[in-house]
């Protein structure tokens, strides 16, 4: 984990807590366990897409990281993301590697995307933030209505790549 990017870092620690679990092939889509933290493949994320729109309740499949579920989704059927879909909860990851190794993270600085809270707003009670201390490896988990509670400060930016 040496020259890994903080993000990187943070789904690695992730993916080692109990719960949590990684797909590298999908041959191993069927040996998911029944529940837990999943990051899904492309075309599992486009089926959410499809599952939540039918719903109009739209998800940006950059606007999270993985997902938690209650009960086993088969994420290549539409109709079973739809028959379950109150099982699903949206997790958005944020690192750091400050070393002050503040467990609560107070005074750490993070960036959401306009995307990410337009998703937190629609989803609020199926989304979360996961905040990773790379260093220390503390982890804290806010739904929306704590993170607000927690904001000391914001700023509103646009980031954009100029061609």
């Amino acid at each position: 984990m040496v020259n890994m990017s903080s993000p990187k870092k943070a789904e690695e620690i992730l993916m080692e807590k109990p719960g949590y679990f990684k797909l590298s092939n999908k041959k191993k889509k069927s040996s998911r366990p029944s529940k837990g933290y999943f990051k899904l493949f492309p075309t599992e994320k486009k089926n959410i897409m499809v599952a939540f729109a039918k719903r109009n309740k739209p998800v940006h499949s950059q606007a999270y990281d993985l997902i938690h579920t209650k009960s086993k989704i088969d994420f290549s059927d539409i109709h079973d993301i739809e028959r379950k879909i109150e099982d699903i909860t949206f997790i958005e990851v944020k690192s750091t590697d400050a070393k002050d190794g503040k467990r609560n993270f107070a005074n750490h600085f993070f960036g959401v995307s306009v995307n990410e809270m337009i998703m937190a707003q629609g989803h609020v009670k199926q989304y979360k933030f996961v905040f990773v201390n790379v260093k220390h490896k503390y982890i804290l988990e806010m739904d929306l209505p704590m993170f607000f509670t927690r904001i000391k400060q914001q700023w509103h930016t646009f980031s954009f790549r100029l061609n």
